[in-house]
């Protein structure tokens, strides 16, 4: 029960004050920059480029008011974060390290803000509690992984809210205050704002202030309630959103979200007690955990509810004899991880039902009573020995989260990382596929498809990322079987109709590839490689005027497909319409200079045509972006040789020779011309 009168404050001594004011926050800044460090010079890694190195949105300059005004302009409406990529992007372009700063700073800003409110509320404990909620290993996947920007700059906007309204509702005393000040709660009212449009996982702080509050007092302050309304109302209405914007624009929907009102009641207490688990045996953290099984006829996987509501239970039973804080921080954890723990559809839910990064508003309300609890149990051991304890247990903790940070230092690190400790991960197999594949290493993609395909056979995304590695190193036989099962799993599926096409006409099967290139598209207009396959393949049946109008829409709908240009001025220059394909030549030379190809055609064509000079001009310039493409070379020599300047030509095809000297045509063509007397 509260006092009857108002508990009197005893002032810290000055020294113990500066202790708590600069050197506890120094040593958190110091300790944050030391346990994520490694993450510091990481690239990008899964989702940031969504969110940020090819989001439009934060690249270009007019891309901040999108953010604002559109809800669907970005993965989810938290244009606080995405305003604040986009001021970074003007800082700093796409260098990592300084978004990576700023994650850190947000995150040990608001450990230093924890640390501060709890000792406000004279909570045991406290600056060590906003020590482990720093450096905690599950903090590492929100502070190392930039896409988790929305938990950093959420949480801070979080603490800073319930600090401000701590000092509106006078916390630190036992009764309501006599007189408010209302100035402190618009401040709280618009950090709570800002933690909303930041990510709505917040929406739960009016209920924790709410509990708070009743920890406090065992009462609530009419004054308390109706200054709470307003919160109440913003987190549902913001969650709501998010919820709707979860399933209709991220995807978060379908069969495997398809759980009954049981099967979430025991993914969700099963998700709690894994949470809890995590913060008192942080090993091993991994970016992907296993994906459960949710059995309504498996007994014990009831056992974890029923637990979790006996806990409940058992705690308002004894709030008398042990006090009501372990029944508030454990409704304050269940209720901030809700949103998170299966009730609501989740799109990471589709890998896994746990991730950490979901806990870490929600692991203060653990981490503060076990910290007060050790420190009740230790108030009788000396000084020394509890601040030995202290720095044992935060050096372990900062250890573990040094190890883990090395994952988020590439894309290849965290998907190794997370395979090497959970090798069941089909997503982790796939993607490190996607990014091997994308670094030209289709021999070392081909296998983590398959394992992927094994663990997942009914993708038929994967079935088509394997055919398409497999089609590079000419698997070509292999690579068809995938696209068609990926095409039989779901008829409706485009790309790999035009890929089937592609395949066909590499093979030399123009009549073949023709009906798959129509079926694709008509399935999706929108593939560019589509419409240029289909154009080379008309181009081949000599339907000349639909290849030249298959051209023109890859043009249309990618303006710098060069290929496509430069195919329909070969197309051109073939009906014999000359003019036309040499100005196309030009206007590709023009826009791409760079175009090695274009300054190739464009020279042999100039030759073809009598101009000697500009055909000669065309092929230097091709040499001299590529010393190392032969056809070119050969084709300048030739150019040379009829322009009557010999010497030059042998001085091209000897640099040829010397830069490829197992090349037979450069050599080949070089024996002719100085077996032949000079003339």
């Amino acid at each position: 029960m509260p006092h009857a009168a108002r508990a009197k404050r005893v002032s810290p001594a000055p020294s113990s004050r500066a202790v708590s004011t600069y050197l506890f926050p120094l040593l958190i800044l110091i300790a944050c920059f030391i346990a994520y460090s490694p993450a510091i010079r990481g690239g990008f890694v899964w989702d940031d480029d969504q969110y940020l190195s090819i989001n439009k949105n934060v690249t270009e300059p007019g891309g901040v008011v999108r953010t604002w005004t559109s809800l669907k302009a970005n993965p989810q409406y938290y244009p606080l974060v995405f305003s604040g990529y986009w001021l970074e992007h003007q800082l700093w372009g796409l260098h990592t390290v300084g978004y990576h700063v700023t994650n850190i700073l947000l995150h040990a800003v608001t450990a230093i803000l924890l640390g501060r409110l709890l000792t406000r509320l004279r909570v045991p404990g406290a600056w060590l509690a906003a020590a482990l909620f720093a450096l905690h290993p599950v903090q590492v996947e929100s502070v190392a992984w930039i896409t988790e920007r929305k938990n950093t700059l959420s949480g801070l906007f979080y603490l800073l809210s319930l600090t401000y309204f701590a000092r509106f509702a006078a916390l630190e005393t036992d009764d309501p205050p006599a007189q408010r000040n209302w100035n402190f709660y618009l401040i709280a009212l618009a950090c709570f704002v800002g933690a909303l449009l930041s990510k709505t996982v917040t929406a739960s702080l009016p209920a924790v202030i709410l509990l708070v509050l009743w920890w406090r007092r065992g009462r609530l302050a009419r004054t308390d309630l109706l200054a709470l309304v307003p919160m109440f109302i913003l987190g549902l209405a913001f969650g709501m959103m998010t919820a709707y914007m979860e399933q209709h624009h991220v995807g978060a929907k379908g069969e495997e979200w398809n759980l009954s009102l049981l099967e979430r009641g025991l993914l969700a207490g099963r998700a709690v007690w894994f949470y809890a688990g995590k913060l008192v045996w942080p090993y091993p953290i991994i970016f992907v955990y296993p994906r459960w099984k949710i059995d309504v006829a498996e007994w014990w996987q009831h056992v974890y509810p029923a637990t979790a509501i006996a806990l409940v239970v058992t705690l308002w039973l004894l709030r008398r004899r042990i006090g009501r804080g372990p029944l508030v921080a454990a409704l304050c954890f269940g209720g901030t991880l809700f949103p998170a723990i299966g009730f609501l559809n989740v799109f990471p839910h589709r890998y896994s039902y746990v991730a950490d990064h979901f806990q870490y508003l929600a692991c203060i309300f653990i981490l503060v009573p076990l910290v007060a609890i050790a420190a009740h149990l230790a108030r009788r051991q000396s000084a020394a020995s509890r601040v030995a304890l202290s720095v044992a247990v935060l050096a372990v903790v900062t250890t573990l989260s040094f190890r883990q940070a090395h994952a988020f230092q590439s894309m290849e690190t965290l998907w190794r990382d997370t395979i090497a400790k959970n090798d069941g991960a089909w997503m982790a197999h796939g993607n490190l596929g996607d990014w091997l594949s994308g670094q030209d290493r289709y021999a070392d993609a081909i296998p983590h498809y398959e394992s992927s395909l094994t663990l997942r056979p009914q993708s038929e995304e994967i079935h088509f990322n394997l055919a398409l590695a497999l089609q590079r190193v000419n698997r070509n036989a292999d690579a068809m079987a995938h696209y068609r099962e990926a095409i039989r799993l779901v008829p409706a599926y485009a790309k790999p109709h035009i890929n089937i096409g592609a395949l066909l006409l590499d093979e030399g099967k123009p009549a073949e590839a023709l009906p798959w290139l129509e079926s694709g598209l008509k399935l999706d207009a929108s593939l560019v490689p589509g419409h240029y396959a289909l154009g080379n393949a008309l181009a081949r049946l000599g339907r000349h005027d639909e290849a030249r109008r298959a051209f023109a829409e890859t043009i249309r709908l990618q303006p710098d497909f060069w290929e496509a240009w430069i195919n329909d001025a070969n197309l051109l220059w073939a009906l014999g319409r000359r003019d036309e394909a040499i100005t196309q030549y030009r206007e590709v030379t023009r826009r791409n200079p760079k175009s090695v190809e274009a300054h190739v055609n464009l020279g042999s064509v100039l030759m073809q045509k009598g101009d000697t000079t500009g055909g000669i001009a065309s092929l230097r310039e091709a040499v001299r972006l590529e010393p190392r493409n032969a056809p070119a070379r050969i084709r300048l020599a030739q150019a040379l040789l009829a322009g009557g300047n010999r010497e030059e030509a042998v001085a091209t095809l000897e640099a040829g020779k010397r830069l490829d000297p197992m090349n037979a045509d450069i050599a080949a063509l070089l024996n002719e011309l100085l077996a032949k007397p000079a003339p």
